[in-house]
């Protein structure tokens, strides 16, 4: 008491720093855990914690290490969008379909557009009932714009028929006559560019891209232009404008071709047409390859 009298300011900084110390002491594995690592006495890592804002009343705890609270981003919406998104049922137009078997009546809605081997399908085919918007010598440069349709008695271009009268089949079948023009690239990029347009005028019809059918062995050995090489470069092209959605691509020379990859020396006189009676092989091959959209 007598030394409390007469040095009560020493004793009560000395008692503070003592307090102090134990609360270093105390904190050392806990809030001041980053500081006792270094070479400071427990009084200093009360200071050095203060100046990071680390107080006593910080979730003292002797034994477990403290790490200052990190607001987590509210992702509430983004969980809710990402819901929402999931739980809509798939669009129509997402969905994938597989070829199968359909008979002659799928055929009474159904367009066929092409150059002279579609021709010789009206003319020689067993399809009738289907509609045909061809003519010998067409090609993709040229099919929008050619007065080859006929709708009501009137002679019109496709673009210009397309707008007057809906299909719910399309077949699009050209290409032997571009073959000495351009590169398979550019095309597949006019080929491409007139699948957009039939879409884009014909939006709920299921079309079908039909590949170049082969020509015959002989064509194929001695022309430079009419050969299968450039025919099957150029079918590639036309199979990548197929989703399985809205376009299908076709390839008849499953059925036409012989296992060379030629157009079968039966089924044509002059290699790039076939015979009259050869028709139906390409009608039924058709009638395997239907879409059928409930």
């Amino acid at each position: 008491m007598k030394l409390f009298k007469k040095c009560p300011l020493f004793i009560l900084v000395f008692a503070v720093f003592a307090i102090i110390a134990v609360i270093g002491i105390i904190g050392k594995n806990g809030i001041y855990s980053k500081f006792s690592k270094k070479e400071m006495t427990p009084v200093s890592y009360v200071f050095e914690g203060a100046k990071d804002k680390i107080y006593p009343w910080n979730n003292l705890k002797s034994k477990e290490t403290y790490e200052p609270e990190i607001s987590k981003p509210d992702t509430s919406e983004q969980t809710s969008a990402v819901s929402s998104i999931m739980s809509l049922p798939p669009k129509a137009q997402e969905k994938t379909y597989d070829f199968t078997q359909v008979d002659k009546s799928y055929f009474d809605d159904a367009l066929f557009i092409g150059d002279s081997r579609t021709v010789g399908l009206s003319m020689y085919s067993d399809l009738d009932n289907a509609t045909y918007y061809a003519d010998v010598g067409e090609s993709i440069y040229r099919i929008f714009n050619d007065k080859i349709a006929v709708v009501d008695g009137k002679s019109m271009t496709i673009d210009a028929a397309l707008s007057k009268k809906k299909f719910a089949k399309i077949y699009f079948s050209t290409g032997i006559n571009e073959l000495g023009t351009g590169t398979a690239e550019s095309f597949g990029k006019k080929y491409s560019e007139a699948i957009d347009r039939i879409k884009e005028l014909q939006p709920d019809a299921i079309i079908f891209a039909e590949s170049i059918i082969a020509v015959g062995p002989e064509l194929n050995a001695k022309d430079s232009v009419f050969n299968n090489k450039n025919i099957n470069e150029r079918n590639a092209e036309i199979k990548k404008t197929a989703d399985n959605k809205t376009v299908f691509y076709i390839d008849a020379n499953e059925a036409l071709a012989d296992k060379n990859g030629n157009l079968s020396e039966q089924y044509s006189n002059d290699g790039l047409h076939l015979k009259a009676k050869y028709y139906d092989v390409w009608t039924n091959f058709l009638m395997t390859k239907g879409i059928v959209k409930n």
